[in-house]
């Protein structure tokens, strides 16, 4: 299994990426794809990396498992407030990976992980055949108060309603 974080670009291509912004605070959803690889040609499409780890799906005969190899851990990063700051791109955000797994047909060698309920509920209601992995942070179970105290900044609370209780 092999973990990948995904973000998205402008022109709404999946793109294997653990930070949305680049060192110079450029947000990779400003750039197309190929606006991206000008700037770090290393940055693959999630769909390449996809299409690789298909090489690597295999079930072992010898041992008559079910077992599937070469699973892809997909962790959405849902965009900063400095790149998203009206949080209104993750349903193309899930459009993008959701067709990037389509395209690749690998929709039973992927987990979805976000540590988003949102972005978690939005993948279970597009595609609940697809595994899906809710990761959470300590940050999510404290008050605005106490991690305001813990971080030093201003909190502002997002509740999307998403059916976890958690904001």
């Amino acid at each position: 299994i092999v973990e990948v974080d995904v973000v998205m670009t402008a022109d709404q291509k999946a793109v294997v990426l653990h930070d949305d912004f680049l060192n110079d605070l450029t947000c990779v959803n400003t750039l197309t794809f190929d606006e991206l690889k000008e700037r770090l040609p290393y940055v693959p499409s999630l769909q390449q990396i996809l299409n690789i780890a298909k090489k690597f799906s295999h079930k072992n005969p010898a041992k008559n498992s079910k077992h599937i190899s070469g699973l892809v851990n997909i962790e959405i990063k849902t965009p900063a407030p400095l790149c998203d700051p009206d949080d209104v791109t993750e349903q193309n955000l899930v459009a993008a990976v959701l067709r990037a797994v389509e395209k690749s047909n690998s929709s039973k060698q992927v987990i979805i992980e976000a540590f988003s309920p949102a972005i978690i509920a939005m993948f279970a209601a597009e595609a609940p055949a697809i595994k899906r992995n809710f990761s959470i942070n300590i940050l999510q179970l404290l008050s605005p108060e106490e991690v305001e105290a813990i971080i030093g900044l201003p909190v502002t609370l997002i509740d999307k309603d998403a059916g976890f209780g958690l904001q």
